[in-house]
């Protein structure tokens, strides 16, 4: 059975971050967790729970912690009524409070959302949430401005998709993926993503050779799915992953997508650009475990 006793939300009291808290509330009404908004205040004068008074700024810095500490109670009262949630308010640059915070907390999931720019985010080291997945131990859950989130009180999750890379990590994430789907009663479909099956134009390309790729690959995952016990539609998508995912997800109508977070995506590189872009381009919820 999946659980998700403990749900730490990063909020920064955008309209983005009110989808988080729906997606939430969503889960809430399944999981019954417990809920914890978290919001950084992005201050350089860190302390281990409010500004320290001997700094020389600390007075202003007091106030916006107040100010947050109330507009958090606001946010839970008028978009959480009958959930167990508290609000934490933390100094310090948000990715590192939000990872922090979990970590301590023993959360089992981090709701967030991301502002969708894709891999220029990374170059840069902006995106809070490429940081979030590069250092978080537990699950993460993020969607871009442009993902619809669920509407209260609505259940919209019907059909999960799962895209794996038949690696060492995929019989987790797709365990993970399974337990989601049975506790949400939604339909589950199992993706692969592979370069070698895409048609490029001028490129040799032998039918026969592709035919028995395509054979090889259902193989695997047949396999895979016969350990996790889910009888888990198999798709097959031709291309790199990072393009490839989002368009079987807009394609196959998928309300959440679930993807793997090797331990090569803890430094920023291709893994993680890949899983960030994923996240960018999809249209639905990306969980990635």
């Amino acid at each position: 059975m999946l659980s998700l006793a403990r749900i730490l939300v990063a909020i920064d009291f955008s309209e983005r971050s009110l989808r988080a808290i729906r997606w939430a509330e969503f889960l809430a009404r399944h999981f019954r967790p417990e809920l914890t908004l978290l919001h950084a205040l992005g201050s350089p004068c860190a302390g281990p729970s409010v500004p320290d008074p001997s700094c020389p700024d600390a007075g202003p810095k007091l106030n916006r912690l107040c100010r947050a500490e109330e507009l958090l109670d606001s946010v839970i009262d008028k978009e959480l009524r009958g959930v167990r949630a508290k609000g934490v308010v933390v100094p310090g640059e948000p990715a590192g409070g939000i990872v922090e915070h979990a970590g301590f907390d023993g959360g089992d999931l981090i709701v967030m959302t991301t502002r969708g720019r894709g891999a220029c985010d990374m170059g840069a080291g902006v995106s809070v949430t490429a940081k979030v997945l590069r250092d978080a131990r537990c699950p993460v859950w993020a969607g871009t401005c442009a993902t619809q989130a669920p509407a209260l009180r609505s259940s919209t999750i019907k059909r999960i998709l799962c895209a794996v890379a038949l690696g060492p990590q995929s019989e987790k994430v797709l365990r993970w993926a399974s337990l989601m789907a049975a506790r949400l009663r939604a339909a589950l479909v199992l993706l692969h993503a592979e370069p070698q099956l895409e048609l490029v134009p001028g490129r040799y390309f032998d039918l026969q050779w592709r035919i028995d790729l395509d054979r090889m690959i259902r193989n695997r995952a047949g396999g895979l799915r016969s350990e996790v016990g889910t009888k888990a539609e198999v798709c097959l998508a031709a291309g790199k992953a990072a393009q490839a995912v989002g368009c079987a997800a807009a394609h196959l109508r998928a309300d959440l997508l679930v993807i793997g977070r090797s331990p090569a995506a803890r430094v920023f590189g291709p893994v993680l650009a890949s899983t960030y872009r994923i996240i960018c381009a999809a249209p639905c919820p990306v969980v990635s475990v």
